[in-house]
């Protein structure tokens, strides 16, 4: 609530929003219940395969969704800022509504 009041009046149109994040296919555990009304942690091998992407928005534009493979490094993440953040941040301070390649416009 503090942030929601103290950010009221901001300018969001200068804002820029990203994380990234991933979904894994299956679960690498199994809960099961006991006779006691107890659980317990059944580990299970399964596929544990992971896709991970990075995305980011503003007011009226987004980037595009950047699909990441392989463990994300600081040189990975050095190079999405510099192709996906540094143009969305360019456009924010221009104050324009023209739009370049990477950066996609909120529908």
């Amino acid at each position: 609530m503090n942030f929601a009041q103290d950010n009221m009046n901001r300018n969001w149109t200068k804002v820029l929003f990203s994380d990234e994040s991933f979904v894994q296919l299956f679960s690498n555990s199994l809960t099961m219940w006991t006779r006691k009304g107890t659980t317990r942690e059944n580990p299970q091998v399964k596929d544990r395969t992971k896709v991970m992407f990075w995305g980011a928005f503003g007011l009226n534009m987004r980037s595009q969704l950047r699909f990441i493979e392989g463990t994300m490094t600081g040189e990975v993440y050095r190079g999405i800022l510099a192709e996906h953040v540094v143009p969305l941040l360019n456009e924010l301070n221009k104050g324009t509504s023209k739009r370049k390649k990477g950066i996609v416009p909120a529908e």
